[in-house]
């Protein structure tokens, strides 16, 4: 996709991509598709690191050479070193990293595989229905970037959701529900009653009546972002 210069304010298909992109890059960004000052910020940093001139402002030239680093970056995933207790450097920052991110890791990220950071990992190896083991692996490596990756899609652009649906959406709404206090039930990925009913109790607190009883639409899916960020 070829886009015009992006600039603080913007909003759009296009925004939403250099977010995405962003996120990937582990520049930490909104989940909203708005040009908004974190945006800014994590641009010129971009640009900064990169040696590009520090402007703020996207174009075609800047945006195209974060996909290709975000492609490099995909293509290594695969290399990433199973880890354990005890080990220590990068990848274990990324880990504590992504954990924090999608609310599993309340610690320091400092790099160091210690007990709270294996706790924090087996709670998402379970979470997920993945066998639950004390090494780090690419089973769970790559289901913690699916998740990163759907956790940072713009409210707007996810499904509406209703009861009887079925997929890692749901996973997501039942996570977010969960973290938020509204669903003590099982994460999978099934839009069952108890999912639904905690949708309604969420909803009755946040004064949500846009998108409909139960129904999980753009105004719900925002309200649980921002119950993530802040």
């Amino acid at each position: 996709m070829n886009v015009d210069l992006m600039v603080f304010g913007n909003k759009g298909e296009s925004v939403v991509e250099l977010k995405g992109l962003l996120r990937s890059l582990e520049y930490p960004v909104t989940a909203f598709d708005l040009f908004d000052e974190s945006t800014l910020n994590a641009v010129i940093d971009y640009q900064h690191h990169y040696s590009f001139n520090s402007t703020g402002f996207v174009d075609e030239d800047l945006l195209q050479d974060m996909r290709d680093r975000v492609r490099t970056k995909d293509a290594s995933l695969y290399l990433r070193p199973s880890i354990r207790l005890g080990d220590a450097g990068a990848e274990v920052a990324h880990l504590q990293k992504s954990l924090k991110t999608l609310g599993f890791y309340p610690g320091e990220i400092n790099g160091i595989f210690d007990s709270l950071t294996e706790t924090s990992a087996r709670h998402f190896q379970t979470s997920l229905g993945l066998e639950e083991e004390s090494v780090v692996g690419p089973q769970t490596w790559n289901s913690l970037e699916r998740h990163l990756a759907l956790f940072v899609l713009p409210s707007k652009i996810r499904p509406i959701l209703r009861q009887n649906d079925k997929g890692d959406f749901v996973d997501l709404l039942q996570e977010f529900l969960y973290e938020s206090g509204f669903y003590a039930g099982e994460v999978n990925g099934i839009f069952d009653e108890l999912t639904c009913n905690a949708v309604t109790r969420f909803q009755r607190a946040a004064g949500i009546v846009s998108d409909g009883s139960g129904v999980v639409g753009p105004e719900t899916w925002a309200a649980l972002d921002w119950r993530q960020i802040y």
